[in-house]
This record gives structure tokens, C-alpha cells and sequence, in this order.
């Protein structure tokens, strides 16, 4: 019995080996590899999620700061020494050596002209009409230095007057889209094609402008008979105290168009097709605000044949539940051929219910003397004021870019680590 109780005792003393002990390490070494790595990638990222929420955080600053001054009053703070820089906090603009910054030296501002050309040149030159350039450097935003380069560009509407009393909370802008107008001119014309295709027995007809579904038949969008075509634009205007209503109406009217029967004679197609754009644009119901003005800033739909996409009427529905001022704002598109004969023949209709209506369709934008004549019909307290009755000719929204860069890489010709884009409103 002695010996048996030695003999367990020995072995619950026995030891790990060496290499029991060097297998167990690797095991260890290998299950903890991957965490360690997961560790490691994980601090990575959050130390380059805190750094990008830094750079956003910075440039949000300084386009909040932009938005807040008008572009003249920012001019100035960046050209004249007796005006300071509030746009963003002097008080964290600071020097290599940490020392706050108030000189003109960290502060410039770039304007471009026509041509592309920088100008020191702030009194003579067309601010409003050409892209500016406004540089900070070395701002300090957390703990870090960042260069600032920040680029105003007037938009489409940078040929438009500016509103001196225009105010975000009290006035509604409709912006026509440039583009819209040709858009949804094709898209009438593939739901013809769709149409036909339905109907014709014999050939086809290609829904995508310029590719023939039938390579034999040869038929497609734009070699449609346009003349059986009747285009026309119908834009609705809705205004009330708390919302501003804008709908578009395209409409193309397939009058009489010839199709193949089964029995290879014609059968004819006569039918409307409508696509509608609506949206509101504005809505005080958050706000408490009183709406004054409504702008609307449009691309004319020209029924000369000569335009790319010929409407045969352009008609304008202008409706308010009490008076109040609407400016029908009528904008230039260089892509236009023959402008100025577009001009000539253009004759929108406009039917006005409770507005002060002021307008430029007198001016011919292809630079000719006379213009089309439109035709008004008006109900309750309308009137109809020609010309805009505007202070003067500038631009007033703008795409703005900030554009952040580690500092001293600016002038060097570094990469932004940052850009944010947004718009402004120059009341």
C-alpha cells in the first residue's frame, strides 16, 4: 500500500516537458496574433475617423462663416486691414509658433477674370460674375494647423439681377433645371416610340435616340416625323401662405401619325403623352415665417424650329390666395443656336391670379432689339410690371467649396485631405 501511494505521488508531481511548455508558447502566440492585429487595425481607424471628423469639423466651420457674410462684407475682411477677420475665430488662427495670426500675410483673397487670370483688383473687377479664391493658413482647428483654400462660383444664375431685400425665410426661388426641358423632350418621344411599336406591324420603331431597333426599318427617335409631333410646356404655379407649389407639365400630342397594320395600310395614332415634374419649394410651416416674394427663374421652351427642342406653346399658370410679388426671371442657355431668331418668335402665355407680376421678357437675351410677344390673361388684383425693378446687375447664389489641406501644403501645390461643397445665398 506504501509503495502504490509513492508511486501515485511521483506521478501527480511530474512536471511539464520542454517541449510541452514551447507548444503551449506557439499556441498562445498564434490565438493572441490576430487579436493583437484586430487591436491594432482598430486604433488605426479611429485615429483616422477622429482626423477626418477633425477636417469636416474645420471646414464646416469656415463654410458656416462664409454663409454668414455677404460676399462684398468677406472681401473686405480679407483685403482690408481695418476690417477683421470674422468669418472664423481669429482667436484659433495662429502662427507656426503658436502665436495668434491677425495680419493680411495669413489671410488672402484671389479673384479670377473672365480669362481665368488672378487679380488683386477689388474695385474694378466683376466680382460677381467670375469664381474667387480666399486662402487661410496655418488654422488652428483642435490642436492642429490646417491651410483653408475656399472657392466661390456664381451658378446658373450668375447672369440674374440681384435682390437687395431677398430673404431666405420670407422669399421662394424656383430654379429651373437647364437640362430638364431637352430631357423630358426625348422622353416624350420614347413613349411614342413605345407606342408605335405596340401598334406597328411591319416595322420597328428605337426607343433610344439614334439606335434603330430594326436595322432594315431604320426608324428611331430622332428621325421621327416631328412635324405630326405637338410639344407644349405647362408650368403651375401654386402659391398659398404656407407653401409655394411648382409643377411642369411636358406634354407631346401624336396628332394623326401613320402606323402599318397587320394588313400593310395605314392606321394613324392620335394621343397624348404627359410627364409631370412637380415639387415644393417652399414651406414655412417649421418657420412661422411670411412668404413676400416668389422668384422663378426659367429657360424659355422656344417654338422656333430652329431650337433644338421646339415647344409649340410655353404656358405659365401663376395662381396666389392673396396678392403678392412673383418675378418671372427669364434666363439665358448658351447652348441655344440661333438665339437671338429663338428670342424673336418666342411667345409664352401667362394666366395670373392675385400677383404683382414683374418680368423680362422684353429683353431679347440673343442680343437683338425687339422679342416675341407674350400674351397675359389676369384675374383679381394682378398686375403686370415690365422689367424686374432691380438694384443691380449681380450674381447672388453661389456653389462653395472649402477645401482643406495640411498646413504649409497649400501654396505648395498639395492635395486637399478634405473638400466640402455647399451653396450660398449673397442677400
Amino acid at each position: 500500500m506504501l509503495d502504490r501511494k509513492r508511486q501515485y505521488g511521483k506521478l501527480n508531481n511530474k512536471g511539464f516537458s520542454l517541449v510541452e511548455v514551447l507548444i503551449a508558447v506557439m499556441i498562445l502566440a498564434i490565438a493572441t496574433g490576430p487579436i493583437l492585429s484586430c487591436f491594432i487595425t482598430s486604433f488605426r481607424i479611429n485615429m483616422k475617423s477622429k482626423e477626418r471628423q477633425r477636417e469636416n469639423s474645420a471646414a464646416q466651420s469656415v463654410m458656416e462663416g462664409f454663409k454668414a457674410y455677404s460676399l462684398e462684407d468677406i472681401e473686405k475682411q480679407f483685403s482690408d486691414p481695418a476690417v477683421p477677420l470674422r468669418i472664423y475665430n481669429t482667436s484659433n488662427v495662429t502662427d507656426a509658433n503658436g502665436a495668434s495670426v491677425q495680419s493680411l500675410g495669413h489671410f488672402a483673397c484671389l479673384l479670377k477674370d473672365g480669362s481665368g487670370n488672378v487679380t488683386t483688383d477689388l474695385k474694378n473687377v466683376d466680382n460677381y460674375g467670375h469664381p474667387q479664391e480666399f486662402m487661410l493658413y496655418d488654422v488652428n482647428y483642435q490642436g492642429k494647423n490646417f491651410d483653408v483654400k475656399v472657392t466661390t462660383t456664381p451658378s446658373v444664375l450668375k447672369d440674374i439681377t440681384y435682390i437687395e431685400n431677398m430673404n431666405g425665410f420670407q422669399d421662394c426661388i424656383y430654379e429651373q433645371p437647364i437640362d430638364e426641358q431637352g430631357a423630358k423632350y426625348y422622353d416624350l418621344l420614347s413613349e411614342i416610340c413605345k407606342k408605335l411599336n405596340e401598334l406597328d406591324e411591319i416595322y420597328g420603331y428605337a426607343e433610344i435616340p439614334g439606335v434603330p431597333t430594326d436595322p432594315d426599318a431604320g426608324y428611331k427617335v430622332d428621325a421621327l416625323d416631328l412635324s405630326k409631333i405637338i410639344f407644349t410646356r405647362t408650368t403651375n404655379v401654386t402659391i398659398t401662405d404656407s407653401k409655394v407649389t411648382v409643377s411642369v407639365v411636358y406634354n407631346a400630342k401624336a396628332d394623326h401619325y401613320p402606323y402599318y397594320n397587320e394588313h400593310g395600310t395605314y392606321n394613324y395614332l392620335t394621343q397624348n403623352f404627359t410627364i409631370t415634374v412637380s415639387d415644393d419649394y417652399y414651406d414655412n410651416s417649421s418657420t412661422g415665417a411670411t412668404l413676400e416674394n416668389v422668384f422663378l427663374f426659367v429657360f424659355p421652351a422656344y417654338s422656333s424650329n430652329l431650337a433644338m427642342y421646339p415647344y409649340s406653346k410655353d404656358i405659365y399658370n401663376i395662381t396666389s390666395n392673396s396678392t403678392r410679388n412673383v418675378y418671372f426671371v427669364k434666363q439665358k442657355d448658351n447652348s441655344v443656336v440661333n438665339l437671338t431668331t429663338c428670342e424673336n418668335a418666342y411667345n409664352p402665355e401667362f394666366h395670373l391670379t392675385n400677383v404683382a407680376f414683374y418680368h423680362n421678357l422684353k429683353d431679347n437675351l440673343g442680343g437683338g432689339l425687339t422679342t416675341g410677344a407674350a400674351t397675359f390673361s389676369s384675374i383679381g388684383t394682378s398686375t403686370i410690371q415690365d422689367g424686374l425693378s432691380f438694384d443691380e446687375p449681380q450674381a447672388f447664389i453661389y456653389e462653395v467649396e472649402v477645401a482643406v489641406y495640411d498646413a504649409g501644403t497649400l501654396d505648395a501645390g498639395g492635395e486637399a485631405i478634405y473638400t466640402l461643397n455647399g451653396t450660398k445665398n449673397d442677400k
